[in-house]
């Protein structure tokens, strides 16, 4: 058995992961108080664990952050998915990031945590 030979992944940030933010439904427009569904995926591309803090959504500069995981650590070479929602209470677009803190749970919230946004987003409108 033969472990396979990870390669260069293009999108993987400072410290190697790469972390991708899609709508779960074919669509980007919503009503106001209609949930919307996002795929998160986080995959490391390093030969070492990765522990993570917080795993959430920037939305803009208009809304809190949206946590979605805590604690999280992602193996080495695997990916993470799972599936998180928000739901909007006035109309408006809003650009969502997924931003991961890769300081201890604790001091995420905490000046010089290690945070981390991955700028390939999406676009949501609410009418």
């Amino acid at each position: 058995f033969r472990s396979p030979t990870p390669s260069p992944t293009p999108g993987a940030g400072l410290h190697g992961v790469a972390a991708r933010l899609r709508l779960r439904d074919p669509r980007a427009e919503y009503a106001v108080g209609q949930q919307v569904f996002f795929t998160l995926e986080i995959e490391n591309h390093t030969a070492n664990p990765i522990p993570l803090g917080i795993v959430g959504l920037k939305v803009g500069n208009a809304l809190p952050f949206h946590s979605s995981w805590s604690q999280l650590v992602v193996q080495p070479y695997a990916t993470v998915t799972g599936e998180d929602y928000l739901v909007f209470q006035a109309p408006g677009i809003y650009p969502l990031t997924e931003a991961i803190c890769f300081s201890p749970y604790d001091a995420c919230q905490r000046e010089g945590a290690d945070w981390e946004e991955f700028p390939t987003g999406v676009l949501v409108t609410v009418r």
